[in-house]
């Protein structure tokens, strides 16, 4: 701190009381090296917010006792006090000088709608200075003497325009945000007072339009409705439940007794959804958690990606990834689950003093589950190792005698010798015997007890044989004690993680991870964790193909073989449940979508979308009745339609809720007819290209919707139509090459294509069209996100050649963008897909010559031989 010149309290937080957070959070910020007013659930971003919170609450109690101080002595020791190096006017001028720098840098790479959704409303007003400050755009305003001006400067105006609409907007959620946050500070202190309540309702209705339920749990659903006359009175009723195609698209508030009030009606989806956004913020504002918040705005960010036509599947996974990132921190550091874990600690620290302790036995009840709560109240506590209650010593025995264990023998019934040897005093003799194990115990006489969940001694056991499954000569047969790596690497294990390589990595980070029942990545997979070494070393885990996440501290023991069986049976049985109530939600879904598709109409003009795109109406693509809307519906191999694509007017693309889309496509054509009579099987990313594909070739061509469906698309067709061959038409997105590392247009389409023995079709474009020029500097992953925090490192000729390859990667951008236009891909496709029918029935005619010929040497073989005549050695 002292090289960032911070030595004092007021060298943080200002001399302003009003302004202390917001000024200690801008300053703090270059010392942690994160944006101010940035999102982001990292360590660095989180520690830079409490910390300037931990300046301001101290410059705050400062500040009230100095002016005790001063009322008393009549003299000004605030000012003393708290006096900065700077004047208050350098630091405004300093800090706006940031502000412009900060705005410009997001403005111009198009990230400015995640940047201003944690900005306070102070520096939202510095953001807007700014705005206004660049305009007009010309070389001789102030402003843009002191940046350089980008060279497009009617995109920069329109980005100037929608940066001062979505900075007003937010400065009306924070005002509602603030409100919101005084309300519930009254109710979690039982102070709330009708004059909050009434401040929130009235906020809200000027930002918003309506008014938010006073008892708003934060919580918002949009749903889709229709207007239906029930006994000659108009009802609206959700849409999801009659079938028909959403008439309006309602957004509903939760209360605190679980009931949802209806908000507000719009007439698209996407309206709705902005509305939500808008209430998501304000709630991510009015949380007090840090790390509650920094989940709230990644959920935010998220769904904002999920929207947009502009994102790849690199992006949605990005911004998935944060999410997840944000979530997992969140629970880490819940200080309710902290408490939990200590509480559990204590409580096995306790149990081992115990156990240390000689002469203080056990007397082990049986205590039924729903009774536990009643047993604990009482007294008894339970023992992990022997999986039962018991009663500590010294504790009067008296009021727990009805879980008691220890009974005598039945009337007539011969006292064993082995009983009355092992049942006095303290009941059963509990064993630990492992799963694999328990036919040896139950052989020589153990028995399971259902109610404490363990075998134990029976009355006619052979004491001799079980003595090795007694719990203190199990204790010598214990695996030593394992380092935390090791024993987290247990944990990932018994959530069906694959544990290889280098994993786990316990460096406080995200990392994915292979899982059970999927194929191998060394990088990737469905599971998810996150592991600390520092202090107690924790960690928590998700397997997202079984559902499954829990949270870990080191402990110093291994599980045993019966836990591990026991996680593994819960482990398969919640996969089997949620494969299956997934299969019901699938095929409700796709019987409302095909109520739908009875209801549209087949396109004969071309929608906004198709003009977009330069396509003309397609056989098999549909419409709403205004003709706004690209339908496309997706099928499976065997012809049943599971779900649709809606695409709308502005690009946007979303499937039908709870539907299926994995190993579905849409025909371009006259559906599987079409297709099973097309040449070779075209299979393409997006509808557009694909469209464009059919255009081209003259025969249905296949879309698999994005580029990680291309896979399970193909091997399906492949599978169904095995004499033909299969092309896959890929994007070549090299700008995510440079900016990210991968290529997934590519990647994808070569292994999809590699799994069915395939083609892999890549657009060539003209020399300066999709390649990097090879006379400015290089761009790496590293560059692009040190850019993409501090908006200096790439220039504006990197920042424009990056732009020009995002309009140069599929063949649909090959026809209407390039300058090879139609010509070029009628030239590269048609002689790709010519080329591999022709190689496929050389191949054929090969083959059924090469079994001809087999046929042939195979009946010359079985065919019966002259017996050869012996000659008679006179």
């Amino acid at each position: 701190m002292r090289s960032w010149h911070l030595t004092s309290i007021a060298s943080v937080t200002g001399s302003v009381p009003a302004t202390f957070h917001e000024t200690a959070e801008d300053r703090l910020s270059a010392v942690f090296g994160v944006e101010p007013g940035g999102t982001g659930a990292d360590t660095a971003y989180l520690e830079c917010a409490r910390l300037s919170q931990a300046f301001a609450r101290v410059a705050y109690r400062l500040l009230h006792v100095t002016n005790q101080e001063r009322n008393m002595n009549g003299i000004d020791l605030a000012a003393t006090l708290l006096q900065a190096p700077e004047t208050a006017e350098a630091d405004g001028v300093e800090r706006q000088r940031r502000a412009e720098a900060w705005t410009l840098s997001h403005l111009v790479q198009g990230t400015q709608e995640r940047a201003f959704d944690k900005a306070s409303l102070g520096q939202l007003k510095r953001v807007e200075h700014a705005l206004t400050a660049m305009q007009p755009a010309e070389p001789n305003n102030p402003f843009w003497e002191r940046h350089a001006l980008p060279p497009d400067v009617e995109k920069l105006g329109e980005q100037i325009h929608q940066a001062l609409a979505a900075v007003a907007i937010r400065q009306l959620d924070m005002r509602v945000a603030t409100t919101r946050l005084a309300l519930i500070s009254g109710q979690a202190v039982g102070r709330e007072t009708n004059a909050d309540a009434a401040t929130f309702a009235s906020e809200t209705e000027g930002a918003l339009g309506f008014t938010l339920p006073h008892d708003w749990t934060g919580d918002v659903r949009v749903e889709g409705t229709v207007t239906m006359d029930a006994n000659g009175q108009q009802k609206v009723v959700p849409a999801q439940a009659t079938g028909r195609m959403p008439e309006a698209w309602g957004v509903y508030a939760r209360r605190g007794d679980g009931s949802y009030q209806w908000l507000a009606n719009r007439t698209t989806e996407d309206e709705a959804e902005r509305i939500a956004e808008r209430l998501a913020r304000i709630d991510a504002h009015s949380t007090l958690n840090e790390y509650e918040k920094a989940a709230k705005f990644a959920r935010i960010h998220e769904a904002r990606v999920r929207r947009s036509q502009d994102s790849t599947d690199e992006d949605i996974m990005a911004a998935k990834e944060a999410r997840k990132n944000a979530e997992a921190n969140m629970t880490l550091h819940d200080a309710d689950l902290q408490r939990r874990i200590e509480h559990a600690e204590r409580e096995r620290g306790r149990e081992a003093v115990e156990q240390d302790v000689p002469g203080a036995a056990k007397m082990l009840i049986v205590v039924p589950y729903k009774e536990k709560d009643e047993a604990k109240v009482l007294g008894a506590r339970w023992d992990r190792r022997q999986q039962s209650w018991y009663v500590p010593a010294g504790m009067d025995p008296a009021p727990f005698s009805k879980w008691s264990q220890t009974r005598g023998p039945e009337a007539g019934e011969p006292a064993s010798p082995i009983a009355t040897a092992t049942q006095t005093g303290s009941g059963r003799v509990y064993l630990a015997v492992p799963y694999s194990e328990r036919h040896g115990a139950r052989a020589a006489g153990a028995l399971w007890d259902k109610a404490a969940c363990s075998w134990y001694a029976g009355p006619q056991g052979n004491m001799a044989a079980l003595a090795k499954w007694r719990p203190e000569n199990v204790a010598a047969q214990q695996d030593p004690s394992m380092t935390p790596r090791e024993e987290f690497a247990g944990f990932l294990k018994s959530l069906g993680c694959v544990i290889s390589g280098e994993h786990p990595i316990m460096d406080g980070k995200s990392h994915r991870i292979s899982v059970e029942g999927e194929k191998y990545s060394a990088n990737a997979g469905s599971g998810f964790y996150v592991g600390h070494l520092d202090g107690h070393p924790a960690g928590y885990a998700k397997n997202n193909k079984t559902g499954r996440e829990e949270n870990w501290k080191a402990m110093g023991y291994m599980l045993g073989t019966e836990e591990k069986a026991r996680l593994a049976a819960e482990a398969t049985t919640k996969l089997q449940e949620r494969e299956a109530e997934l299969a019901k939600r699938h095929e409700l879904a796709a019987q409302r979508v095909a109520t739908q598709l009875a209801k549209l109409v087949p396109v004969d003009h071309p929608t906004p979308y198709m003009v977009a795109k330069g396509l003309r109406p397609q056989p098999g693509t549909f419409t709403d009745k205004d003709g706004k809307k690209t339908c496309l519906p997706a099928i499976d191999a065997n012809g049943k339609q599971w779900t649709m694509q809606y695409v709308g007017e502005d690009g946007t693309k979303r499937f039908a809720k709870d539907s299926r889309k994995e190993g579905c496509f849409h025909v371009i054509g006259q559906g599987l007819d079409e297709l099973a009579n097309a040449p070779a099987i075209v299979i393409a990313e997006g509808y557009a290209t694909a469209a464009t594909l059919r255009q081209t070739l003259g025969y249905a061509t296949v879309s698999a919707f994005d580029s990680g469906n291309l896979a399970p698309v193909a091997q399906a067709l492949h599978e169904k139509y095995p004499d033909k061959p299969v092309v896959v038409a890929c994007d070549d997105d090299r700008h995510l090459e440079l900016t990210q590392g991968v290529n997934p247009g590519r990647s994808k389409g070569e292994e999809a294509a590699q799994l069915v023995g395939g083609i892999a079709l890549l657009p060539i474009f003209a020399p300066s069209e999709n390649a990097y020029p090879a006379g400015l500097d290089p761009v790496t992953p590293e560059l692009f996100r040190k850019h993409q925090r501090t908006g200096a490192t790439l220039s504006e000729e990197q920042l424009a050649a990056l732009e020009r390859m995002k309009q140069f990667t599929d063949f649909n951008d090959l026809a209407n963008r390039s300058v090879l236009g139609r010509d070029g891909i009628e030239r590269q496709v048609k002689a790709t897909c010519n080329s591999s029918v022709a190689s496929d029935a050389s191949v054929e005619q090969q083959e059924v010559q090469r079994i001809r010929q087999l046929a042939q040497d195979t009946a010359q073989e079985q065919k019966p031989k002259r017996r050869r005549k012996t000659a008679t050695i006179a």
